[in-house]
């Protein structure tokens, strides 16, 4: 596969934690998982979603939120083909965005959890060559 992959990620704004991410929301009640990475999509990036360039990695993984509380959050994980062209407007959750290759990205990511599920995608484009 000759094509680069690059990934894209927002920078919340200082209310949120002023930190770098992937797209991320819930899902709301009677919404099946892709349509809640849909209208995340969209929310957070003022896109119009194209569902054939939405990519479910099928892996879920989950972490303990709190200690004293301790619950599980369960993260499905899709990835969507963001074209070099489209025009992206962030919602008032971020204030920054950036693109870059894995080596770019990964480090800036705040999460062990995010930062592992970059590099399995990372890993299924080129073994599968998706893109």
């Amino acid at each position: 596969m000759n094509r680069k992959i690059e990934f894209f990620i927002l920078k919340r704004n200082p209310k949120k934690g002023s930190f770098w991410q992937s797209v991320s929301g819930g899902v709301k009640l009677h919404q099946s998982l892709s349509e809640a990475a849909v209208a995340e999509l969209g929310e957070e990036l003022g896109i119009i979603v194209d569902l054939n360039r939405l990519l479910d990695a099928k892996y879920v993984f989950y972490y303990t939120h709190n200690a004293e509380i301790s619950y599980i959050i369960y993260d499905y994980l899709f990835f969507y083909n963001l074209e070099e062209q489209e025009i992206v407007l962030l919602s008032d959750e971020h204030v920054d965005s950036m693109r870059g290759d894995i080596s770019d990205v990964v480090p800036m990511l705040k999460y062990d959890s995010s930062r592992k599920s970059f590099e399995l995608v990372h890993k299924l484009l080129f073994e599968k060559q998706v893109l």
